[in-house]
């Protein structure tokens, strides 16, 4: 991978922390302060220009080091770009069904004998 370019957006909130500042509203447990920067970065990813939103969270600080979080993504503008942010979201799923189907495959195993 290869940083073609990005952009700096401080004073805009990308879809996902503006429709988490909505939430926030209807349901205070969502409730975080906003992003204070998102960056866009397009990277080359073996030939293919991909676009990732990049949101800037602080956290408390621990002692003298400052903290901050990333929340880093697929820009939702292409369909592979869906696709890869579905893959990211299922994937832990999808193994602990695999582990739950083979360890029920191997208790089946176990009360046939």
């Amino acid at each position: 991978p290869k940083l073609l370019r990005f952009r700096g957006r401080p004073q805009e909130l990308s879809p996902k922390a503006r429709i988490l500042q909505w939430a926030s509203k209807i349901f205070p447990s969502l409730g975080t302060p906003p992003p204070f920067d998102r960056h866009d970065w397009t990277i080359d990813r073996c030939g293919r220009e991909v676009r990732y939103v990049i949101d800037y969270y602080s956290a408390p600080d621990e002692g003298d080091n400052p903290v901050f979080y990333l929340d880093v993504r697929p820009a939702l503008d292409s369909i592979d770009s869906v696709v890869d942010r579905i893959k990211v979201a299922t994937k832990e799923t999808f193994a602990q069904l695999r582990e739950r189907a083979k360890a029920a495959r191997q208790e089946n195993e176990v009360d046939r004998s």
